[in-house]
């Protein structure tokens, strides 16, 4: 692949945000312009990103990806099977030549159009509505939202509430994780599955001081989730004492409300014997008597 000429403005040298990420997120985000397309877009292939920018340097990609997406600088998501980077602002600091083609790689999915558009009898130009009935209106929804949620089972405290005991802090159930969760709800994973990619990246990141901050909602439930939720579960040794608390605490959790996932070894995460030895196959919650 040839790389792009592109333009390095200085305001993207002398942001401050970008200041205070890694030097090789810099250098990255600074480099991934050469290989996007005319709107900003590149597959989401770390092996092939760092081949095509840095060949001679053992650098995580895939990590510093993360990091940009964290810090704003970058969207990463997937389409029909197809992972794709897009970087925001792009068009703001660009000027593409025109022969250069079309992008192939689809866009990030939009919500629904707003039907005022579909049918122009709905347009705000022609129907004055009450303010005070728009709020109702509102409401309404936000209160049909919620209802619907209830009946579906969305477990969003307990989800969130499990997160905390392995990690120790304190997350809120706040709209924009409720979005993600909602979003991976809606593909069809459930609380086991929650349980699941909690328990596998802790393994991994949780004694790790540089990696132990993206133990978050925001990285744990984004489009990643289905590649962790397909990570294998590697009894991990050396735990440090703090972290043994917190996962035995999280275990009691799981006693408590009857959830179970067959896939993870629980017992080899705690540093014990599994207490919790059924499953159920769904990932889903079974009351205690």
């Amino acid at each position: 692949m040839k790389l792009r000429d592109r333009l390095i403005l200085p305001g993207v040298v002398s942001n401050e945000s970008l200041a205070d990420c890694s030097l090789e997120a810099q250098i990255i985000f600074r480099d991934l312009p050469m290989i996007a397309d005319r709107e900003g877009r590149l597959e989401d292939r770390p092996r092939r990103i760092r081949a095509l920018l840095r060949p001679y340097d053992n650098w995580d990609i895939d990590k510093i990806l993360i990091e940009l997406e964290s810090a704003g600088f970058i969207s990463r998501y997937s389409v029909n099977g197809t992972n794709c980077v897009s970087i925001l602002t792009f068009t703001k600091h660009q000027s593409i030549h025109w022969k250069e083609k079309e992008s192939e790689l689809p866009e990030p999915q939009q919500l629904p159009q707003d039907k005022s558009k579909l049918n122009p009898s709905l347009s705000q130009d022609k129907v004055k509505l009450d303010p005070s009935l728009q709020v109702e209106v509102e409401v309404q929804e936000e209160v049909k939202v919620q209802v619907e949620e209830e009946v579906r089972g969305i477990p969003f405290a307990e989800i969130i509430d499990h997160l905390n005991m392995i990690t120790g802090k304190h997350y809120r159930i706040v709209d924009k994780t409720k979005s993600l969760i909602r979003s991976r709800w809606n593909e069809g994973f459930r609380i086991g599955d929650f349980f699941h990619v909690h328990i596998i990246k802790a393994k991994q990141w949780l004694d790790d001081p540089e990696w132990e901050g993206y133990l978050r909602p925001i990285t744990l439930y984004s489009n990643k989730f289905e590649g962790y939720r397909n990570e294998r579960d590697i009894p991990t040794r050396n735990l440090s004492d703090r972290s043994r608390r917190n996962l035995r605490t999280a275990q009691e959790f799981l006693k408590k409300y009857g959830v179970t996932d067959g896939s993870v070894t629980i017992g080899a995460f705690y540093g014990g014997d599994a207490e919790i030895t059924g499953s159920l196959p769904d990932g889903t919650r079974q009351p205690k008597p």
